[in-house]
């Protein structure tokens, strides 16, 4: 009789804290639930959902699988369980079980959402297109869906005449084409022009939604993965690994107008195929307020890097900047200073700290996704887009914020 008591009060510690979201007081009660195999589909899905929330990606596998056992028709734990495949990079697991989803619920735009991107990291993006627009049918609001939907547009262009208005409007801007040359400096006037035409076209047919990425890359066959990098840093001080062979030429502009002209330039140097990309500066405490970045994985790279761009420059934009050498964050250097130096020959010189490892084995553990066999990047599309175009816009409204007029030369 005391058992059973215990069990209710166990339920109840757990059912009462997820539904005040206090998600840590919860988890303990479902670390100790799950172990007892409840023959209730309910708490088997909490169990899994707050196990999923904090990256116990096996645990809640267990449950959600058991919660299925017990209700082979129970859709949102089958949705469940494929967000937590995906969430381990199983991306063609994942595709399977949201199949199995769709022949019990084929009206949740979340469950489109969620095949869409397991079609972007396999490197489908005419499927994964597909279902952000099947997921946009349902909830033609779904924030999420828009802004995957034009992010995946600047790898793949349709070619069918798909009647949606993103994609409508991101063929219109693609079409447009920057007269751009290596031999000739891109005047304000070219460049006004050209960015009149496409602003034109986004507020005469694209109704705004919250896209404030600041951000605009031009990608290689190997992503980034700085979020895990980042999390290993703020969680145990540590730099990765990989970071010790990171190393950036940073080019520094000073109005948002040269910001703009750098990007186009680095749109159009194919011929280097490492990862690109320009943003406005936002971190706190970081010197800049405008930055284009090329990543190199040694600094001989970045050194010859950084003299070609420099020629380029020069010869296209004749714009006032500052290029440099840098290795890795900034961020990283706040807690470690020595690694900011570049000279591999210097006795300050810091290399990666064996001692780091395990700390960075369990960081890992919470991001298989990132290193998952199954991942399939492209490279960026060269050319205009829709997410470039309305960044460009976002780099134009922080140039405003901070007092930057230079803007007024183009709009």
């Amino acid at each position: 009789m005391s058992e059973k008591l215990n069990l209710n009060i166990e339920i109840d510690g757990l059912l009462n804290n997820y539904k005040s979201k206090n998600f840590k007081e919860a988890l303990v009660y479902a670390n100790k639930l799950a172990k007892l195999k409840i023959k209730n589909k309910e708490i088997n899905l909490v169990c899994g959902e707050l196990f999923l929330f904090y990256r116990l990606f096996k645990k809640a596998l267990f449950s959600l699988a058991y919660s299925i056992k017990l209700d082979p028709n129970f859709y949102i734990a089958y949705k469940l369980l494929g967000i937590t495949e995906y969430s381990l990079g199983n991306f063609n697991k994942a595709l399977k079980i949201f199949e199995k989803s769709k022949k019990i619920n084929n009206q949740d735009s979340d469950l489109f959402f969620n095949i869409a991107k397991c079609y972007d990291d396999l490197g489908q993006y005419d499927l994964s297109i597909k279902n952000y627009l099947k997921s946009l049918q349902l909830e033609p609001n779904k924030k999420e869906s828009k802004i995957n939907l034009i992010k995946s547009l600047t790898f793949f262009k349709p070619q069918s005449n798909i009647d949606n208005e993103i994609i409508k409007l991101d063929q219109s801007l693609y079409s447009l084409k920057l007269p751009f040359s290596f031999k000739k400096v891109l005047s304000n006037e070219i460049l006004k022009d050209y960015l009149s035409k496409n602003f034109n076209m986004i507020d005469k047919n694209y109704y705004k939604i919250t896209f404030d990425f600041t951000q605009i890359f031009r990608n290689n066959l190997k992503p980034l993965d700085c979020p895990r990098y980042h999390t290993a840093f703020n969680t145990y001080n540590i730099i990765p690994k990989n970071c010790f062979s990171c190393f950036k030429v940073q080019v520094d502009t000073f109005t948002v107008v040269d910001l703009i002209k750098l990007h186009f330039l680095f749109d159009n140097i194919t011929f280097v195929k490492n990862i690109k990309k320009c943003m406005v500066e936002k971190r706190k405490n970081i010197d800049g307020s405008y930055k284009g970045f090329i990543y190199c994985k040694s600094v001989d790279e970045a050194k010859n890097l950084k003299d070609k761009i420099n020629v380029l420059i020069n010869s296209s934009l004749n714009i006032d900047h500052r290029i440099i050498v840098k290795r890795g964050c900034s961020e990283f250097a706040s807690s470690y200073p020595n690694y900011k130096v570049i000279d591999t020959k210097s006795k300050s010189f810091l290399n990666y700290k064996d001692e780091w490892f395990e700390k960075e084995k369990i960081v890992n553990e919470f991001y298989p996704k990132n290193i998952s066999k199954e991942l399939n990047p492209h490279e960026t599309l060269k050319g205009n887009s829709l997410n470039d175009m309305i960044i460009i816009k976002n780099w134009i409204d922080y140039a405003q914020s901070i007092n930057d007029l230079s803007y007024k030369k183009l709009i």
